[in-house]
C-alpha cells in the first residue's frame, strides 16, 4: 500500500471561512485506488510555509506522494507567489473519476 499526504493549500480554508471540499475528495479517491492517506492538513497559501511543509514531508520518508489540492495556479500570473523551481507540478488522470 502506498502512503500519501493530502495537503490542502488555501487561505480561506486555513482561516476557517470556507469548508475544505477538495482535500476530502482527493483523500476519498486515493483510498478508492488503494492508497493509504496517513497525513491530511490544511495550510495557508504562503510560499514559505508550503515549501517548508512539503520539504519536511518529502525528506521525512513518511509518505511516498504528496497531493496539494487547492494549490494556486502559478501559471495564471500570480507572479508574486511563483515557486521559482521549488515545486514540480504534474497532472495525472489517475484521480479522474
Amino acid at each position: 500500500m502506498i502512503d500519501a499526504a493530502v495537503i490542502t493549500i488555501s487561505d480561506s480554508v486555513a482561516a476557517g471561512t470556507r469548508p475544505d471540499k477538495s482535500g476530502p475528495a482527493v483523500r476519498e479517491r486515493l483510498e478508492q485506488l488503494g492508497w493509504k492517506v496517513s497525513v491530511t492538513e490544511v495550510i495557508p497559501d504562503e510560499i514559505d510555509e508550503i515549501s517548508a511543509r512539503i520539504s519536511t514531508l518529502a525528506d521525512g520518508g513518511q509518505v511516498a506522494a504528496i497531493f496539494t489540492p487547492g494549490a494556486p495556479d502559478w501559471r495564471r500570473g500570480t507572479s508574486h507567489r511563483r515557486p521559482q523551481g521549488r515545486f514540480y507540478t504534474a497532472k495525472y488522470p489517475v484521480l479522474a473519476k
